[in-house]
């Protein structure tokens, strides 16, 4: 959770979007004004050359990939499975009301 934590927080500095060439660039200008370390700034920098392909051009495909990645790890419902439970209950629901409608009527009682 915390790598797609980390990729997010890039795509929103936008490092993701650039030229790996421009990215490192914009690290050691951070670096320069001291607003990364220089520890800080080589871990970006090893983070933009291990994390994204080289030659990416469609960086929302990649990062869209690595998201459904992780979240698939989850193992939460997709639409068809909710669909599939929507048909059931459907038919659940059509078989009970078929069922009440062929009891006979409660005897009142006392009576």
């Amino acid at each position: 959770m915390f790598d797609v934590m980390q990729k997010i927080f890039l795509a929103g500095l936008g490092l993701m979007t650039l030229p790996t060439e421009k990215a490192k660039a914009i690290v050691e200008t951070l670096i320069a004004q001291g607003q990364l370390s220089q520890e800080e700034g080589k871990r970006v920098s090893d983070l933009l050359r291990d994390k994204v392909p080289a030659g990416a051009r469609d960086w929302e495909a990649w990062f869209g990939e690595a998201v459904a990645r992780a979240v698939g790890g989850l193992h939460l419902a997709t639409t068809e499975d909710l669909r599939q439970v929507r048909e059931r209950l459907e038919a659940l629901e059509a078989r009970l009301g078929a069922l009440e409608a062929a009891r006979p009527p409660a005897k009142a009682a006392g009576g």
